[in-house]
């Protein structure tokens, strides 16, 4: 049994159609062909004639109520997997995971990479650090074969070797060390990472918002210098109309600009809202989840066309660097 099958038929006809775009359904339902459920549904995701000028604050309001009552998502999107950040060694799993979602890889390969090296106890931060002949040579055949992508995996062991180092010798050992140099503020903490890891570059300011938005670093996720338009955030962001179609098919820096005032005016400076919505729901791609749970979903233009895609890396970045 698929999801859909859990669902009445009109509901089912509706999910069919979404690809057909909006004219479609207003057309089924305008031939009486869905019946109750189905118009119920197609009437919970029209905006209403007064919202459609501006349905921003509308979305911000009903996202910001629906996820801060619900516990944050887990930083790993592999089901199962969890980073414990109220540990010395969680924390720092959450600079390695920053480190291996830096380089210009997809995210599921930087995951998988992740946790084949956690499984076998090369993250290990006191083994890390030391960096040992064999622990290279065991990083490296792990690298071989799940970290695919345009990508010098020599260059990023070393970078996971020297976070590690720079963790023990400049923060004695535990990456809240960061935050207590930083005097609790998250620009400079982003700042303090940027000068002490290596090729971290944009993934200081995700490991700042995972700090704070897991309630490691209060408040963090909060601070512009912990903005970061991941691939979800701007997923969500383009389904619900936060953004303009010419804005989202424009380059990355407009439209990180565009997200970032949306984020700041509209969110509080919490990215991690869109971020998490857009993980969630939009990136999922499906029809009965969306109708049946997104608190948003009347609002969504994905329906017109399909849901958008963004299949680059996490961070964009580059393997090349110190």
């Amino acid at each position: 049994m698929t999801d859909l099958d859990r669902y009445p038929p009109e509901v089912r006809l509706l999910a069919e159609m979404v690809r057909l775009g909006d004219s479609a359904r207003r057309l089924l339902a305008q031939a009486h062909l869905l019946g109750v459920t189905g118009r119920e549904a197609l009437h919970r995701m029209a905006p209403e004639p007064d919202e459609e000028r501006d349905a921003t604050p509308s979305v911000a309001r009903l996202l910001i109520a629906y996820w801060a009552g619900r516990p944050p998502l887990a930083s790993l999107t592999r089901y199962g997997e969890t980073i414990d950040p109220t540990c010395a060694q969680g924390r720092w799993e959450l600079l390695a995971l920053a480190v291996l979602l830096g380089a210009p890889v997809p995210r599921d390969a930087a995951e998988a990479t992740f946790c084949q090296l956690r499984a076998q106890g090369l993250l290990d931060l006191t083994a890390a650090a030391r960096s040992a002949p064999e622990w290279a040579e065991a990083v490296e055949e792990v690298m071989t074969r799940s970290y695919r992508g345009r990508v010098d995996r020599g260059l990023q062991r070393r970078r996971l070797a020297a976070a590690a180092q720079g963790v023990q010798t400049r923060w004695a050992g535990d990456l809240d060390g960061v935050w207590e140099a930083a005097g609790r503020d998250a620009g400079r903490a982003v700042t303090l990472l940027r000068e002490g890891i290596g090729g971290i570059d944009r993934m200081a300011a995700w490991l700042v918002r995972e700090m704070g938005r897991l309630g490691v670093w209060p408040g963090a996720h909060r601070h512009a210098a912990a903005f970061f338009a991941d691939p979800f955030l701007r997923e969500a962001a383009v389904n619900l109309g936060l953004v303009t179609p010419a804005q989202a098919s424009g380059s990355r820096p407009h439209l990180e600009r565009r997200l970032r005032d949306v984020v700041s005016r509209h969110f509080a400076g919490d990215s991690t809202v869109l971020s998490s919505h857009g993980r969630a729901f939009c990136h999922a791609r499906n029809p009965a989840v969306c109708l049946s749970r997104c608190p948003v979903s009347r609002y969504c233009r994905a329906w017109d066309g399909g849901h958008t895609s963004d299949t680059g890396e996490e961070a964009g970045g580059s393997s090349t660097g110190s």
